[in-house]
């Protein structure tokens, strides 16, 4: 009989290696549990007394799938707006509950509130402006606690920026900083530093006249978007003092692994004043995009030059972001919201290391041959730019609406005539005059 059953108990398991099933057998005494993996070529036997008792605790623990699924936080910023903000997360199911822990940076607990039963929780407590905080969104169940999706064991950095703690009320108490209010602490300010942040058109590439037949990308330091700024704003200002500094980098990379700048030349005295100085500082590199301004951020964040720390941001990206090719570094196109993203950092970095300073975004001029192989789409990355500065509270020079309106189909230069360099193929780079745009309406948009 033994030997029977040893028989039938073969034959059953070479069947299973042919059929690739689950097989139970149950003779009186002997109970069998086998599971083959034909394609892995393992093979997986227990006791099916464990088996269902393994699965059992797996469906009844936190996190693992089912109605415990983990819940996910819902539009988390990087930055806080509200003294006292909302976070809301997706439907607690299986009788799990939320906890909310927000820590100050140095890892002390600031608030700590557990038992939530619905989809979101305002803090009771406000936060202070110019400040980081760590956020912890929890879920618990029988006891047990584990991070909501979007949220990770050591929570999110959330740098907060409020121009005052007195919201109570969970409202957005965010002050807006005008143009109007920009220019007179310019006019007020007995030192005051500029600092225009950005890309190649930044940094002046086009700006030589001999730009379109020699490829020569450096720029002419004197028909720059920012020198033409630095000379228009001394036309207003007449009794100031205007100083310049311009940027110079080559192939060299930082730590991060990008280019930066190595020094600032100057300054170039502008203009010259008996009411105090405007320092105007140029720090565009060639192929920046927004991460990459991130990654070579203390070349112009701090006390970067002349020992002192910039009054004012000038801000313009969004061109390479745009770009679908691949260039040396591997840079793919940037998708919208993740430009976007990106933006908030940055001014999360500036806030944080220049808290009294102010930010102008300018939105990407133009980059485009106006056919079906265009190159990028600027209008979501401008549209996204002014997202972000509408939620931080700060102004926009609008130079793709400056570029759209004055682009004609027809005209050379890809639509942009004479505003655009004339070198074959190069869909953005300002020509002088194009430069010179540029600076006219910066200087229109903060003072008219």
């Amino acid at each position: 009989m033994k030997k029977l059953f040893a028989l039938l108990l073969a034959a059953i398991l070479f069947c299973t290696l042919l059929a690739g099933c689950n097989v139970n057998v149950n003779m009186d005494d002997v109970n069998v549990s086998a599971n083959i993996n034909i394609s892995g070529g393992s093979t997986d036997t227990s006791s099916s007394t464990d088996s269902k008792t393994s699965s059992s605790t797996s469906s009844d623990s936190i996190g693992t799938g089912g109605v415990f699924l983990a819940p996910e936080v819902k539009n988390l910023p990087a930055v806080f707006t509200k003294a006292r903000p909302t976070i809301t997360w997706t439907t607690l199911k299986g009788g799990a509950t939320a906890r909310v822990i927000v820590e100050t940076a140095d890892g002390k607990v600031f608030i700590d509130k557990g038992g939530i039963t619905g989809t979101s929780y305002t803090l009771e407590k406000d936060l202070t402006s110019g400040k980081t905080y760590v956020l912890k969104v929890l879920y618990q169940r029988n006891g047990e606690e584990a991070p909501m999706a979007g949220i990770t064991k050591k929570g999110k950095e959330i740098f907060c920026n409020i121009k005052t703690t007195s919201n109570t009320t969970g409202g957005n108490d965010k002050e807006t900083v005008t143009m109007e209010q920009i220019v007179n602490k310019i006019k007020n300010s007995s030192d005051y530093q500029i600092m225009m942040v950005g890309d190649s058109i930044t940094y002046g590439t086009g700006s030589r006249e001999d730009y379109p037949q020699t490829g020569n990308s450096s720029p002419d330091n004197e028909k720059t978007y920012v020198a033409v700024f630095a000379k228009l704003l001394g036309q207003k200002l007449s009794n100031k003092t205007i100083l310049r500094y311009d940027g110079v980098y080559d192939s060299r990379k930082n730590e991060n692994g990008t280019a930066y700048i190595h020094t600032y030349n100057g300054p170039v005295t502008v203009q010259s004043g008996s009411a105090g100085k405007i320092t105007v500082v140029r720090s565009g590199i060639g192929g920046n995009t927004v991460a990459r301004l991130i990654k070579r951020k203390s070349d112009f964040l701090g006390k970067a030059v002349a020992n002192k720390a910039a009054d004012l941001f000038i801000i313009k990206s969004g061109i390479n972001d745009a770009l679908y090719h691949v260039d040396s570094e591997g840079q793919k196109r940037v998708e919208p919201d993740v430009y976007k993203e990106n933006l908030n950092t940055l001014l999360t970095e500036i806030a944080k290391s220049n808290p009294n300073a102010d930010v102008i975004l300018m939105t990407p001029t133009v980059n485009d041959d106006h056919t079906k192989k265009t190159s990028s789409q600027l209008d979501i990355y401008a549209t996204k730019m002014k997202e972000v500065a509408a939620e931080w509270g700060v102004p926009v020079i609008d130079l793709h609406k400056l570029w759209m309106d004055h682009l004609d189909k027809n005209a050379a230069n890809y639509g942009s005539g004479d505003w655009l360099t004339t070198k074959p193929g190069d869909l953005c780079h300002p020509s002088p005059k194009g430069h010179e745009a540029i600076a006219k309406e910066m200087i229109r948009a903060m003072f008219e």
